[in-house]
């Protein structure tokens, strides 16, 4: 956490001396105090770390740090506050955004990481099968299958409890994740009365679709930001269609694509080698943005009665887009179109030739709000 600190966090001169090393040292104490010693060993070093990391976020977003001697004793108080506290709070969710990888910009971690890169590139590929089956037809046929006959999720949540095989485990998981893509559009919340009812939805709207984040990098994240859009909440729509765009990096995958050596660098990699394949899913695979002709998520712009399946980077895109026009940022909105072009002029995660029609169509929806009409004619006749 310190050197998270003094080479990483105190590199941005907006950020620098928010910060000390004894704050990092109260967090550190408070989760010793919450999680059992057995987790403290070498094995957990990541997950640890990353918990730590994460307390941190969530006491700049509240400005609250209590010292840990005198709880009274608020370290943020006066401190941690107005542009500060924002501008903090962003670096920190863009570091998160990464994961442990976020410590690697340190100096001092560079020199290992240049030399455990060396080691992995000397290494065979030792479970390039593995690999392969990643990408493999047979397995998103059985993933599909796997949803075609969801189970309750009462049933699917026993099953995660008293399962005692980890990799079964990740199994049931992945397909309470799949399950909650398809409930998680159907609740209705249009029609809603008084505040006991809009709570009880507005919970169950939410813990569905995090419980759909299983499965795969983004997609259930651009779900979670559609609800948000669907509301209104177009800064925390925008908030999470961030977090979701950082993680479509040039290192994750989707399904059709050619594995690069970049892919095969990584995933060979002894941090990874032990994952089941669902549990790379989570981490690598990028999953098309899949809305159901009666789903109560997709926006009104798209509302045509249809099945949607978006390529997730063309739908963070246009949910930027659509959120800056309704916010009435201009220069914004068009920054956001610009960028939405440029990834399907580009194929960036677009790897089908129906992908393409459908992010093209999109495009010209997009060129329609701003009264470009000539554009939009343009995008909708490549979409056919």
């Amino acid at each position: 956490m310190k050197i998270l600190l003094k080479d990483v966090i105190d590199l941005d001169i907006d950020c620098k001396e928010l910060l000390c090393s004894y704050f990092m040292k109260t967090v550190l104490f408070w989760i010793c105090e919450e999680l059992p010693s057995s987790i403290w060993k070498p094995t957990n070093l990541i997950y640890c770390f990353m918990r730590c990391f994460r307390r941190l976020i969530y006491c700049v977003e509240y400005a609250v740090c209590p010292h840990y001697f005198i709880p009274e004793n608020n370290l943020f108080e006066n401190k941690i506050q107005g542009h500060s506290q924002e501008t903090l709070l962003k670096r920190l969710n863009i570091l998160n955004s990464c994961g442990w990888q976020c410590i690697l910009s340190s100096d001092q971690i560079s020199i290992f990481h240049a030399l455990s890169f060396d080691i992995i590139q000397e290494s065979n590929y030792s479970h390039f099968n593995s690999i392969q089956q990643l990408l493999s037809p047979i397995m998103f046929i059985t993933d599909i299958l796997w949803t075609a006959f969801p189970l309750h999720l009462e049933k699917m949540i026993y099953n995660v409890l008293s399962c005692n095989s980890s990799k079964v485990k990740y199994l049931y998981i992945h397909n309470m994740s799949k399950s909650c893509i398809q409930s998680g559009q159907l609740v209705p919340f249009d029609d809603m009365s008084g505040n006991k009812s809009i709570y009880k939805q507005y919970t169950t709207y939410i813990s569905t679709l995090l419980l759909s984040t299983r499965h795969d990098a983004v997609s259930g994240w651009l779900l979670l930001a559609s609800f948000f859009y669907k509301r209104k909440q177009y800064k925390t729509t925008l908030y999470i269609v961030q977090h979701s765009l950082l993680k479509c990096s040039p290192e994750k995958f989707i399904q059709f694509m050619n594995l690069s050596d970049i892919h095969y660098d990584l995933l060979n990699s002894h941090l990874y080698e032990p994952m089941t394949i669902v549990q790379l899913w989570k981490i690598f695979r990028l999953e098309l943005v899949m809305f159901s002709p009666d789903s109560m998520l997709i926006p009104k712009e798209l509302e045509t009665g249809k099945m949607f399946l978006i390529p997730p980077v063309v739908y963070g895109h246009f949910l930027r887009f659509l959120c800056h026009y309704h916010l009435n940022n201009s220069r914004h909105y068009w920054d956001a179109l610009g960028d939405l072009q440029l990834t399907i002029e580009e194929n960036y995660f677009i790897e089908t030739h129906s992908s393409e029609a459908v992010s093209y169509n999109i495009l010209g929806i997009s060129f329609q709000l701003v009264g470009d009409e000539e554009s939009a004619r343009q995008a909708f006749l490549r979409a056919n």
